[in-house]
């Protein structure tokens, strides 16, 4: 998405007969096919939403109708489609008044991160498709939660909608359409594949958040950062006691509290300061702090405001968000392979730092090969691992 690119304003919040297309230097109707790939405001959430981009940054739109005209519906408990509700000339004026702001938010913000690296998660999301589903394994399941994925005549499941907005960090979850986010994994087996000898299998990035905040400090490591974490620390532990000190350190748990709560951990208190100094969790909290105080938010790795206060665990928020950033742009290089490629690879689900896709029996001797050498991340200059998994029963 670019300057360029115009802006559609949604014909159900204008009232009009069709979708109203404004850029620079005109002004035009057009129908919900030609919204595709453009900026659009809209109730509805849509991907390349100026709306929520408005809400995300706080950006306040001061072109209003008269208060008298929205007082008056307000009191009904509707949004009225302005163009039927408000006197010609007072829509007129307004409409000249927002189609600029709406020009300005767009220059504003089209250029950095929600002009590029966030339209790669939803360019991710536009290319998940609806899975095949067995419906004799959903009527042998006694838990009304999977009925919500029983096929359609055609044998899929109905599609899910990702809302991107709904947590602070950009974390994703279901808003409308089946939860596979919250499907218990010994469920997943109501998937079948659509080709023959076909597999549902998963991709998972391995230890996403610890390598995410290593690279964003461009600090460098081969395999993952628990092994690179071993390397700088001067206690021996176990790679898991390792695993839940790194976690802790990320997540803002202090020495003392670590310390209190793995009790059975020898010489704990001492294993996350080391943890904390080899990660650099203390200058990066202190750089979290410094923006909060002079904007009023901080960023992700790539740009994406989080809203929190001092109370907030800073690491943890930017750690979180940048690590879903660092998810999509990884599948994207991958599915861009694939289809370069012409493999047999279908993506269904994208979970958290998995996704769920279709496979042909070559394309998985392919994935188990290609895998091997995981995923170049360019924005973070570093290869990300990734591991295979089988979940079909």
């Amino acid at each position: 998405m670019h300057k360029n690119d115009a802006v559609v304003i949604d014909r159900k919040y204008l009232g009009t007969a069709e979708n109203l297309q404004v850029n620079k230097d005109c002004i035009s109707f057009c129908g919900d096919h030609d919204s595709i790939e453009k900026w659009v405001w809209s109730f509805d959430n849509t991907l390349n939403s100026l709306r929520h981009i408005a809400l995300a940054t706080d950006t306040k739109l001061t072109s209003q109708p008269l208060r008298s005209h929205v007082a008056s519906w307000e009191s009904l408990g509707v949004t009225p489609p302005w163009a039927q509700a408000l006197p010609p000339h007072i829509f007129k004026s307004w409409l000249q008044k927002f189609t600029k702001e709406l020009l300005e938010l767009r220059d504003r913000w089209a250029d950095g991160y929600y002009g590029c690296d966030f339209q790669v998660q939803q360019r991710l999301l536009q290319r998940l498709q609806q899975p095949f589903v067995d419906a004799a394994v959903i009527k042998q399941i006694d838990d009304d939660r999977i009925r919500a994925f029983e096929p359609d005549r055609d044998g899929l499941a109905p599609r899910s909608t990702y809302n991107i907005w709904s947590s602070v960090t950009g974390r994703m979850s279901i808003e409308s359409g089946p939860n596979i986010l919250t499907l218990d994994k010994k469920y997943r087996r109501i998937f079948k594949s659509r080709f023959p000898d076909g597999e549902i299998i998963q991709i998972d990035f391995s230890s996403l958040e610890p390598n995410t905040f290593l690279a964003m400090q461009g600090k460098q490591f081969t395999g993952d950062a628990y092994s690179w974490a071993a390397a700088q620390i001067k206690i021996d532990v176990p790679r898991e006691v390792l695993k839940v000190a790194v976690m802790s350190a990320l997540y803002g748990m202090s020495p003392s509290n670590f310390a209190k709560k793995f009790a059975d951990i020898p010489d704990a208190n001492d294993l996350l300061f080391q943890v904390r100094d080899a990660f650099g969790v203390d200058k990066m909290n202190k750089h979290y702090r410094e923006q909060l105080e002079a904007e009023g938010h901080i960023t992700n790795h790539y740009g994406r405001i989080i809203k929190c206060d001092k109370k907030s665990p800073l690491v943890a928020h930017a750690v979180q968000s940048s690590a879903v950033d660092v998810v999509c742009q990884g599948f994207t290089v991958l599915l861009d392979e694939f289809e370069k490629d012409a493999h047999d690879i279908v993506p269904l689900y994208l979970i958290h730092d998995a996704l769920m896709i279709d496979v042909t029996p070559a394309a998985k001797l392919h994935l188990q090969a290609r895998l091997q050498d995981g995923v170049y991340i360019e924005s973070l200059g570093c290869k990300m691992p990734l591991k295979l998994k089988m979940i079909n029963a």
